[in-house]
């Protein structure tokens, strides 16, 4: 840091003195700074693991190389002869370290799977002529006609040695990334675009021998290298994907764009007209770019793929019937960890495990697919090398977890799944089997589960899925209940939620049916069926009803939940948005939601205080009903710490302008004290039991229980 704000002062001091002298003094300050960088590079190599490790390796080779070529120009300037008879052979360590720099991205590059190889050619393509677009605009104005060809070339020869650089640069991390907190890729392409800026302009200096301003430009040399030194300062991680970095494919092509309009001024005749073609192209795939985005992709805890993100990944993959392997790792018992050690913490440990996954192989993707799961795509070898892997991996978050244990499942694909709702539900079957029989690793192997017995009741997934459609098919299996929410002072009902039995064998509660369909990916059917019931229901109901209903955020995207409503208005409705789910991107939600509050439904979030996510929700949301969960409410009346929580839910509630209801209210004693904390109104079995008809008034229950 002080070679380079020494550097940087020392600029107007070399304007004033010989070019040589300038050159001595700036290359005696950048190479020792190109080694301490190459240093560092190689002392965080051997802090890294698989593709990083290669590509620290390689950056600092290519520094050393760059270090090694100072020391011949200072040595050459020193002994032999002035500026402007410095040899080419001089400048070897320059361009060699332009291939290793390149071996360093390279390594970073990893392909994914789901990319078809259509897409992969009109990104290769694009980003091909944007990179032949800037070094012909560069060479527009770099090229002096009256300085000889072979000249005019060579000097040439760096500026767009750099442009393939931060090229390829950002071809790695257009697929691996840079960190959001500045990781070193960031800085890796600081440096770069810093080199690519001097080399232009000392390329320009040259040919048009405006030597004067050298001793201005020559220091940023020193700048570019004190980047890549601040760079091995930092963490590189292969699967942070674009999320720190400002460049995208979108912000490459519309650059691309403009350079074509330079090009077409720039130049004349035939290269002209092809100018004009490379803009029309480039135009095209602006508007495919910007047709084809959708959400932040990226999982911000870990950098992975978010959930979404990754199932379309998947969805591409298995269409394109190449021989795949997907391996799920989880973590056990996280979730009773993370309360007991609180969210600081969990996210800890949750950044170490996604670090210590990230760098155990080259090729595939990652995404996180649940709170404490992470899935692997990548290439499938052999039964035995995949479960070989799956097992590395689940020792990997094992190591990094500490305090917990990771197990391993895996499926091959398309064998085991033809799409990716059927992959996910035999990851979790993989999974679920690896728990019941306690084991580390378990194979979901064409249909069957390996050496696993199941216990009664858990079916194989094709077998779970087929009863799971029998009860969305079947007209009784699934009977809505409706359990109304009133205002305490009077018990006069407010509105009813609407819920669902289930009449099925084995018996169980609806929580754990649902959560079952979503293990087998029927989970957006069966809650779908859910809906459709209760709306039904409320529609024959022979006077007016103001009813809730519950909806995971897949839920609400999905084409069946608006049919479910019809074309009539909706402010009989509202949509109660559950906490369980993490929810990828809030705008597109809200932006969702705007839709059938247009239409005069409201929005609740359901479980308030349960967990982070569901202050999330209320945060972006901006609900107009927010219910309080029930873990809260009970027992409320002897917990101190219960009602400082109300009480500053109430309060923000009231900055907010949404009313808040309180669920599970059992008791006298709960209802007094919601009262006295400014809640006003409720649900739960003090008032009244969930009913398969609707009520139109309920005596208070103090009443009943005074007669």
């Amino acid at each position: 840091m002080l070679v380079v704000v020494a550097t940087i002062l020392v600029v107007p001091a070399l304007a004033l003195i010989e070019i040589g002298i300038a050159i001595s003094v700036t290359v005696a300050a950048y190479s020792p700074l190109a080694a301490l960088a190459a240093v560092l590079a190689w002392r965080s190599a051997r802090e890294a693991e698989g593709p990083e490790q290669t590509a620290w390796r390689s950056l600092s080779l290519g520094l050393w190389a760059w270090a090694f070529s100072g020391v011949l120009v200072v040595g050459f300037l020193a002994f032999v002869g002035g500026a402007h008879e410095i040899p080419s052979w001089t400048q070897i360590g320059y361009l060699l370290a332009y291939p290793i720099w390149f071996r360093a991205l390279w390594a970073l590059r990893q392909p994914a799977p789901a990319d078809s190889r259509a897409g992969r050619a009109w990104m290769i393509i694009t980003e091909i002529l944007v990179m032949i677009l800037v070094a012909v605009v560069i060479g527009a104005f770099v090229w002096n006609p009256e300085v000889a060809t072979d000249v005019n070339a060579s000097l040439l020869v760096p500026p767009v040695l750099d442009v393939v650089l931060f090229g390829l640069f950002y071809n790695a991390v257009r697929r691996t990334g840079v960190g959001g907190g500045g990781g070193a890729l960031r800085w890796v392409g600081y440096s770069f675009g810093a080199l690519a800026i001097v080399d232009t302009a000392t390329t320009y200096a040259l040919v048009r021998e405006y030597e004067a301003v050298g001793p201005v430009i020559l220091p940023g040399y020193s700048v570019a290298i004190g980047l890549m030194v601040f760079a091995t300062h930092r963490q590189l991680r292969v699967s942070e994907a674009q999320k720190g970095f400002a460049l995208s494919h979108a912000a490459i092509v519309a650059c691309g764009l403009v350079l074509a309009g330079l090009a077409m001024g720039i130049l004349a005749g035939p290269l002209q007209i092809i100018a004009a073609f490379a803009g029309a192209f480039l135009a095209w795939r602006v508007f495919n770019v910007v047709r084809e985005s959708g959400s932040d992709d990226l999982d911000a805890r870990s950098g992975f793929l978010s959930s979404p993100a990754f199932t379309r990944q998947l969805e591409r993959a298995i269409s394109s019937r190449q021989e795949l392997t997907l391996i799920g790792i989880d973590l056990t018992a996280f979730g009773v960890w993370n309360a007991r050690n609180g969210f600081s913490a969990g996210d800890e440990m949750l950044d170490r495990v996604s670090r210590s996954l990230d760098s155990a192989f080259s090729a595939g993707v990652w995404g996180r697919v649940g709170p404490d799961r992470f899935a692997h795509l990548g290439p499938s070898q052999s039964l035995t090398d995949d479960r070989n892997s799956a097992d590395q991996l689940r020792r990997r978050a094992t190591d990094a977890a500490q305090e917990l244990s990771a197990r391993a499942g895996l499926v091959r694909l398309p064998q085991d799944g033809t799409s990716a709702e059927e992959a996910l539900a035999a990851l979790e079957e993989a999974l679920r089997a690896a728990r019941e029989a306690e084991r580390e690793v378990v194979a979901f192997g064409g249909g069957a589960l390996d050496g696993v017995e199941l216990s009664d009741g858990n079916a194989t997934l094709a077998d779970r899925r087929a009863r799971i459609q029998e009860i969305i098919d079947a007209p009784d299996a699934i009977r809505p209940v409706f359990q109304p929410i009133v205002r305490m002072v009077d018990s006069e009902i407010i509105s009813f939620e609407g819920l669902s039995r289930f009449h099925a064998s084995p018996n169980r509660g609806p929580d754990v049916w649902i959560a079952e369909s979503h293990a087998v990916g029927l989970g957006v059917d069966i809650e779908l069926e859910c809906v459709r019931r209760v709306v039904d229901k409320a529609r024959n109901c022979p006077f007016p009803v103001h009813v809730s209903v519950n909806a995971s955020p897949a839920l609400v995207f999905s084409r069946g939940f608006a049919e479910a409503f019809g074309d009539d208005d909706l402010d009989w409705l509202t949509i109660e948005i559950t906490e369980h789910d993490e929810v990828d991107n809030y705008s597109k939600l809200a932006e969702r939601l705007s839709k059938f509050r247009g239409r005069g439904a409201s929005v609740a979030v359901d479980d308030a205080g349960a967990g982070h996510s569901s202050l999330r929700h209320v945060m972006q949301l901006r609900p107009e009903w927010i219910k309080l969960d029930r873990s809260l409410i009970q027992e409320i009346d002897h917990d101190p710490g219960k009602r400082a929580l109300v009480r500053s839910m109430v309060a923000f509630n009231e900055e907010i302008g949404s009313h808040l209801i309180a669920e599970g209210v059992e008791t006298k004693a709960e209802m007094d004290t919601l009262l006295h904390l400014g809640v006003e109104m409720a649900q739960g079995y003090f008032f009244a039991r969930p009913e398969s008809e609707f009520v139109e008034t309920i005596p208070p229950p103090w009443e009943l229980a005074a007669s």
